[in-house]
């Protein structure tokens, strides 16, 4: 329902809000419109512009450096630039533009991969009004829940239990 507030605002290991491709994206909706091209045409011109620009970066941390580890990371990100779902989920996600948000947020950050805290903390600052908790965990964006599954459980128990106790205390 519109207006309510939920009791509880979790983000986990939660990538900023804005697309590295919004630039990229407002600049082919806003020539797509002046040109009249379909919405289709201009999914396929991102999709196309974005595979050249990824092609390049690899084609350019290929150069003069044959490693097993560049080959393999190539390899890894080979799909991406193709027209899947990683390619679609770019352009949509590029013309989003985050609202401010007054409630709580509550985040749960990976001690493996501390860019990801700074690099939101510097997107979304401006955009949270509300108090912001933070929990680290062992663990990267996956093996936080996989091998340190057990650890991300209790945290999360306790942060539920927390607003169980608060709603109570209310109704009380």
């Amino acid at each position: 329902c519109r207006g309510l507030q939920p009791y509880l605002t979790i983000l986990m290991d939660s990538d900023p809000a804005v697309s590295r491709w919004n630039r990229t994206h407002r600049l082919i909706s806003e020539a797509g419109s002046l040109l009249r091209l379909a919405p289709k045409m201009q999914v396929d011109l991102f999709l196309w512009y974005r595979h050249l620009r990824l092609s390049f970066y690899y084609w350019r941390l290929n150069k003069g450096k044959q490693t097993k580890q560049v080959q393999a990371e190539f390899e890894q990100n080979e799909g991406m630039l193709r027209r899947d779902w990683p390619a679609l989920y770019d352009w949509v996600y590029s013309g989003y533009m985050p609202y401010s948000y007054a409630g709580k947020i509550t985040l749960f950050w990976t001690d493996e991969e501390p860019h990801r805290s700074r690099k939101w903390q510097q997107v979304m600052e401006g955009h949270v009004q509300g108090e912001v908790e933070m929990h680290i965990i062992p663990g990267n964006h996956i093996s936080s829940r996989t091998q340190y599954l057990s650890v991300l459980a209790e945290k999360l128990s306790l942060c539920l239990s927390k607003v169980q106790t608060n709603i109570l205390s209310n109704i009380s």
